[in-house]
């Protein structure tokens, strides 16, 4: 495309190609720029205009309003993760306008707030839950969005207060801002910390919502609820439950404070005592890297016999410790043993095999691996806590259903992928009376299924091991 044929009508669709990026080609409305080329943002007519040197390319859409979120834009999204380093959100509204679609957002730490940037804590400034303005900074990908709330009139402009949260049959509450860093409940006088949006009414206009945006958090698509650890895949999950038409809500279980990794840092330093290492979580992985303190893992490791429990384990294992690992595919413990055994037939292993583990860990991998005749060196090097926002962040999704019982928003399936992680949560559906009726219940592994048994909860589904396309089999089974 060139400025000699830009009387021409060139229609295009959203994530089109327009042109490789030059030093004189600038993305304008409607367009984004990723892999040295300018993409269109929106299905309409792209546009051409010199001005000196340059030529800005955008989209005009076909409606004469933007149905996509593009550089620039305020929009309405609802907090659905808070972690260390980052927010993630569903954009609802451009403006106030109500998409009939959602977009997920992401806010990062360093663009929270213009001041101080280095002393931001995210939990602090959002709550899951949390309706916020921010303003679009960048397309990351197709239906992925840069966000920020660093301007004065951008942050929280609707958040609930923990009264209704802690308690199910409470009628919602909404808090009030008291400055421009703390809400509070009217009804219990609790304050919590929160970046609050410094929302300027226009002249006759009361300080509230739209109608359409009031309107748009009730009618979302099913809701699948993600209950685990905070982890790097989270999003590889969201991704492929929005393909097939469900709205991910991801709700952290647990919590993991590491110890005695001098302990395991004095094992790892001699290859020589062991077969080789064992990990069936990631958070085994991220104590051998700590305990390591920046140092490589030693060459002798690569020489030896070294195992893991899914795809998300081996390729951290690979890109944190340099080391190959075998057995991802197995899906869980007691199948890892069960390809050891196979692996190592006719190989002689006399040295105990080197597992960092956490303090509930099962004991069917040693039990197993004992049977077919090896040694474990078990070192517990994490501690498996409850999230600390676990029983509000439950109350407040359940509750926010309760609220709208004629809304499209509604729970459809609870994903929950570890015994410790429907342990912790069996206690709050209990404490608060919370009904899992109609919900489809998805175990991730066979232990995780029978602990939901276990405390008389019926599943439905079970994805043998976990990993995206499993969960989406066992969600898709029988729809």
């Amino acid at each position: 495309m060139s400025a000699e044929n830009s009387e021409q009508t060139l229609i295009c669709v959203p994530g089109q190609v327009l042109c490789a990026i030059s030093e004189f080609t600038v993305a304008s409305e409607g367009t984004y720029e990723k892999l040295g080329y300018i993409h269109a943002a929106l299905a309409g007519i792209v546009k051409l205009k010199k001005r000196e040197k340059n030529t800005y390319i955008s989209v005009i859409s076909f409606g004469g309003g933007s149905t996509v979120p593009v550089i620039g834009d305020i929009v309405t999204a609802r907090i659905t993760a808070v972690h260390h380093r980052m927010a993630k959100c569903r954009i609802l509204c451009i403006g106030k306008t109500a998409l009939n679609r959602p977009y997920r957002g992401i806010i990062r730490k360093e663009d929270v707030r213009a001041t101080e940037i280095d002393r931001v804590e995210l939990h602090r400034c959002f709550r899951p839950g949390d309706i916020v303005l921010a303003r679009v900074l960048h397309q990351i990908e197709l239906n992925v969005f840069h966000l920020s709330t660093a301007d004065n009139e951008l942050g929280v402009v609707v958040a609930i207060s923990p009264s209704s949260r802690a308690n199910s049959s409470a009628e919602t509450v909404p808090m009030v801002p008291v400055c421009w860093t703390e809400v509070q409940c009217p009804v219990t006088l609790i304050k919590e910390p929160r970046k609050v949006a410094k929302v300027v009414p226009e002249k006759g206009e009361a300080l509230s919502l739209s109608t359409k945006q009031c309107s748009v958090f009730a009618t979302m698509r099913n809701v699948v609820v993600i209950l685990k650890s905070e982890s790097e895949n989270t999003d590889n999950y969201g991704a492929l439950l929005e393909k097939h038409g469900f709205e991910p809500v991801f709700v952290p279980t647990l919590e993991f404070s590491f110890q005695r990794l001098d302990v395991l840092r004095d094992r790892l330093l001699s290859p020589y005592k062991y077969s080789g290492l064992i990990f069936t979580s990631p958070r085994s992985i991220t104590a051998v890297r700590d305990a390591l303190q920046g140092q490589k893992l030693k060459d002798d490791w690569k020489t030896l016999e070294n195992y893991c429990v899914g795809e998300t384990s081996r390729d951290l294992i690979q890109r944190t410790l340099d080391l190959d690992t075998k057995g991802h595919h197995s899906g869980n413990a007691s199948n890892l043993a069960d390809f050891i055994k196979t692996d190592l037939y006719n190989k002689t292993v006399t040295l105990p095999f080197l597992f960092p583990c956490g303090n509930l860990k099962q004991d069917v991998l040693q039990n197993k691996l004992s049977e077919y005749g090896y040694s474990l060196d078990s070192v517990e090097v994490y501690e498996t806590v409850p999230h600390r926002e676990l029983e509000s962040n439950l109350v407040a999704l359940f509750r926010s259903e309760t609220d709208e019982p004629q809304g499209d928003r509604r729970i459809d399936s609870l994903l929950f992928f570890s015994p410790s992680g429907i342990n912790y949560c069996a206690h709050v559906f209990e404490k608060h009376r919370i009904s899992l009726a109609g919900k489809k219940i998805i175990a991730i592994g066979p232990s995780t299924k029978k602990a939901i048994e276990n405390k008389g909860i019926q599943v439905h589904r079970t994805a043998e091991k976990p990993s995206p396309d499993y969960v989406i089999g066992a969600l898709l089974q029988d729809t």
